[in-house]
């Protein structure tokens, strides 16, 4: 398992300073950044910390995992958040005049 967390909100902004509170709460937080989400039209914004260890990156997701911040949840995993792609609207062949 890695030490990597990958971590969502559903809110208007991403709290760095506010989510890392959090996790050293658990451990010490050796690394974060942040990222735009795969394949969003909008920027989705996330959240890239290394916990110490693979221990306490485990018990930050138990612990953090739907957490409710700033009245929406947080999403907290261990696997980098998949690309999802929508297809393309389908189009009517048009008629010769």
């Amino acid at each position: 398992m890695s030490r990597t967390l990958y971590v969502r909100h559903s809110g208007q902004t991403l709290d760095m300073s506010a989510i890392e509170g959090l996790f050293t709460t658990v451990g010490d937080v050796e690394k974060t950044s942040i990222e735009a989400g795969p394949g969003s039209v909008v920027a989705a914004l996330i959240g890239v910390f290394e916990m110490s260890t693979e221990q306490q990156a485990s018990d930050c997701v138990d612990r953090f995992h739907c957490y409710v911040m700033n009245g929406q949840p947080l999403s907290v995993r261990r696997e980098p958040p998949s690309i999802r792609i929508k297809p393309p609207p389908k189009m009517k062949a048009k008629r010769a005049p």
